[in-house]
């Protein structure tokens, strides 16, 4: 594993502000953790995982980022680098998880 304590000022993590076991878990900054326990609202974000159960043998898991972009600059940066890296991060993620929990074929 490697050591990012020391990168982004120790934030480079994400911390589990709620958890329901079988249906939700959310996701913040540690700064953001803080302003939770302090019964304030979330500064950076928010990344947000929901299963859903869809009949008898199908589950639907969605899943919602919420961020807020503070100045010019930083909101274009989000628009053009962030929010497209992000998407194709999330898309692998949501694709592996899919090739993990769905049965196939030749039974594996």
């Amino acid at each position: 594993m490697v050591d990012t304590s020391g990168r982004y000022q120790g934030t480079a993590r994400t911390v589990i502000a709620m958890y329901e076991p079988g249906h939700a878990m959310v996701l913040v900054s540690p700064p953001d953790h803080e302003n939770l326990a302090k019964h304030r609202p979330p500064i950076s974000g928010t990344w947000t995982f929901i299963i859903n159960p869809e009949g008898k043998n199908a589950t639907r898991l969605i899943m919602r980022s919420r961020g807020r972009s503070t100045g010019l600059l930083k909101r274009a940066f989000d628009y053009w680098v962030f929010d497209p890296a992000h998407f194709i991060m999330e898309r692998g993620m949501m694709l592996g998880i899919k090739e993990r929990a769905e049965p196939t074929s030749s039974g594996h």
